[in-house]
């Protein structure tokens, strides 16, 4: 039963970049029942933002490198093993959320922080307007 403390991937910032994955996967084909892939994918992401900005560097005009040999002074792109290994981490945490107490809590604070989307009392996203949905969600990846 929810506290009213806060828990993992429980942030507001986790939040507002969750949201933005919840509302590009609107209507997606592929049901995956709880979006543990996309909370474990945008909490490394802000990961990644945060320790730039912590090093003084502007993530948005970031110049990369996907090649260290070619890696003169400057950053790694946001991938490789080491990001892979993080996402993975998030995704083995996310993937312990109860999910009759902690990812309702979760999906219900990020809907909040977009416009325009209906959910269904489970408390997943399951329609939007159509014109609010990104056609690259109703692909399937395999």
């Amino acid at each position: 039963m929810y506290t009213g403390k806060k828990g993992a991937f429980q942030s507001d910032l986790v939040y507002e970049i969750f949201s933005r994955h919840l509302k590009q996967t609107i209507g997606a084909v592929v049901d995956h029942e709880l979006p543990v892939g996309g909370l474990a994918l945008c909490t490394a992401a802000m990961e990644r933002a945060l320790e730039l900005w912590a090093e003084g560097e502007a993530p948005k005009n970031l110049k990369v490198s996907d090649d260290d040999s070619k890696n003169d002074n400057k950053k790694k792109v946001f991938g490789g093993d080491e990001w892979i290994a993080r996402t993975g981490g998030y995704a083995t945490l996310a993937s312990g959320l109860h999910k009759d107490d902690q990812w309702p809590i979760i999906i219900t604070e990020a809907e909040a922080r977009f416009p325009n989307a209906v959910a269904v009392s489970s408390g997943l996203v399951v329609a939007a307007p159509l014109e609010a949905q990104a056609i690259r969600a109703a692909l399937s990846l395999w």
